[in-house]
């Protein structure tokens, strides 16, 4: 099976493997829901933490660190175990800050901000800036609540510490559509930019999927 995975696949697994080195070695669950904002059932021998994700629910057992979403009976694809695993167990318990930034200011590599740009940014613009009504009706879903941000603007906890705004701004004859992402300065504190970047990203293609204006999430 392994020969069959492509090298990037490989380093998701491995990825994986020892940031659950990491899980299942804490001592003291109780205190890792409280700085992560996580919720935690003890059980007989270890319990579950409850995690909300894009406003789905997910639960990781512990100390095994099997992953499900609760919400969909999906399966966790692995590279967002990875992210759920380390904000578990690297996150900060501080308190939401009214200051918001650009990825562009919480990130100086070129690599990353030329990528968003088209991945997030403009696919925003284009998929919602003529369907406000349609970016209204999904983001609910993804448990976005509203803010006063361009025409219509959200609030996301994508995690219970990591926190974007979406602003959207409808085209017309004379400009056309364009929107932005804000993060709370705070995330930093939980996530290095590269985790914030796929995590925006993610959370436009979920917009976009639920709108029916993306094959797939």
């Amino acid at each position: 099976m392994a020969e069959n995975l492509t090298n990037a696949a490989l380093g998701h697994l491995q990825a994986r493997q020892e940031i659950l080195e990491v899980f299942r070695r804490v001592t003291n669950p109780e205190q890792l829901a409280e700085t992560s904002g996580a919720a935690f059932m003890a059980r007989d021998g270890g319990g579950v933490f409850v995690l909300p994700y894009y406003g789905e629910e997910i639960q990781i057992n512990y100390p095994g660190g099997e992953i499900s979403n609760k919400t969909t009976g999906q399966a966790v694809p692995v590279k967002d175990q990875i992210v759920l695993l380390n904000y578990l167990v690297n996150a900060v318990a501080v308190q939401e800050r009214d200051e918001w930034k650009t990825f562009k200011e919480l990130s100086a590599a070129p690599h990353h901000w030329n990528v968003f740009i088209p991945e997030a940014i403009e696919a925003l613009a284009k998929g919602f800036g003529n369907d406000l009504k349609a970016f209204q009706q999904v983001a609910p879903k993804l448990g976005g609540r509203p803010v006063s941000l361009g025409d219509v603007g959200y609030r996301f906890a994508v995690l219970p510490r990591i926190v974007l705004q979406i602003g959207l701004w409808e085209g017309d004859e004379e400009f056309p559509a364009h929107s932005t992402i804000l993060f709370n300065t705070t995330a930093t504190m939980q996530a290095d930019t590269a985790t914030l970047f796929s995590l925006a990203i993610g959370l436009v293609r979920r917009l976009l999927y639920l709108a029916g204006k993306r094959a797939h999430p």
